[in-house]
């Protein structure tokens, strides 16, 4: 626990320190609550830092006030120690959560960029792969052309030719299905 008298010498301390949570009273010597709160928010450090104030003031303008400086959570004077306890324990949990949550969405991105890396280099392969394949299946066709139109071919080497050639057709249909469907 760290104590300091004025709010000076918390936003010093809080410097220095680097405290897990910050007690705030709204009214202390020299400058008050509301600008320390604002002056640790602008710190390293200082915006995921819950700050909870404590005030014998009970007003809706002093709440939001405080609320505007970047407060967490408000209590007024006399507190209850449990309460007090309980309030701070819910503020490092809110902290926690939200470290995690960050954490999280952070995974989620790169998860994400990566998932679409991947499928970029996908599309990719795809579009080589697709064209490596067309010459050969192109080549095939061709030659089965030739041997179509040889006037001496059997007719059993000539079915054989067409049935080269619708086979060659179908897989030029397939790799330019695959490669539509992988755009």
């Amino acid at each position: 626990m760290i104590l300091a008298a004025t709010g000076d010498e918390g936003v010093a301390a809080f410097s220095a320190q680097r405290p897990d949570c910050v007690l705030l009273d709204v009214r202390m010597p020299g400058t008050d609550g509301f600008a320390v709160c604002s002056k640790i928010r602008g710190q390293t450090g200082g915006a995921e830092t819950p700050i909870v104030f404590l005030t014998a003031l009970r007003d809706v303008d002093t709440f939001d006030q405080a609320l505007r400086a970047g407060g967490d959570d408000f209590l007024t004077k006399p507190v209850r120690p449990t309460e007090l306890v309980l309030r701070v324990q819910a503020a490092l949990k809110l902290r926690r959560m939200s470290g995690e949550l960050r954490n999280n969405f952070e995974l989620l991105k790169r998860q994400r960029d990566d998932l679409i890396r991947l499928q970029l280099q996908k599309e990719r392969l795809t579009a080589f792969v697709v064209h490596d394949l067309k010459n050969p299946v192109n080549s095939m066709d061709l030659h089965a052309q030739v041997l179509l139109g040889d006037r001496e071919l059997s007719e059993r080497s000539r079915s054989s030719a067409r049935h080269i050639r619708d086979e060659a057709r179908s897989l030029l249909r397939l790799l330019l299905n695959l490669l539509d469907i992988s755009k």
